[in-house]
């Protein structure tokens, strides 16, 4: 019998494709705390690729890995509200920071500072991003509309 990936029958040749989360190093569809023991372990020990947390494939497990992975940590558990707030500065009181996704977040910006902070909130996407990208969509299908008349 051969291997299988995602309910598929797979050869030794294949080349696999998923979708996961920044930080799920295991491909197991969560960020979660055996992604975080391999994660660190790649840090301790330094250890490059996927597997072992070098999530941006930067050649080292770093503040920027660990950015990204606490985001989509706190993306998949609907805290990240909270983590944007408690790393922008405008509300670093530890009220709502009691969730073990936010404790991850304190953590680490203890352990890497502000360029933490900085890369985390890099890594969000903008609302205003989407109004935008919308909003020339629109005017663009307008003005196509118009040249037709």
């Amino acid at each position: 019998a051969g291997a299988t990936f995602d309910g598929f029958t797979v050869a030794n040749s294949d080349v696999l494709v998923k979708f996961t989360y920044y930080g799920d190093v295991d491909f197991n569809g969560l960020v979660d705390f055996d992604d975080y023991s391999r994660i660190d372990a790649g840090f301790n020990n330094n250890r490059t690729g996927w597997a072992n947390g070098d999530v941006d494939y930067n050649g080292i497990v770093d503040f920027d890995d660990y950015s990204l992975v606490d985001q989509a940590f706190n993306t998949q558990s609907g805290s990240l509200r909270r983590a944007m707030a408690y790393l922008d500065g405008s509300d670093r009181s530890n009220l709502g920071m009691d969730a073990p996704q936010l404790q991850l977040v304190v953590n680490h910006l203890q352990q890497f500072g502000e360029q933490y902070a900085a890369g985390f909130l890099a890594s969000v996407p903008e609302p205003t991003s989407a109004l935008v990208l919308g909003g020339l969509a629109a005017s663009a299908a307008s003005m196509r509309r118009r040249r037709r008349n």
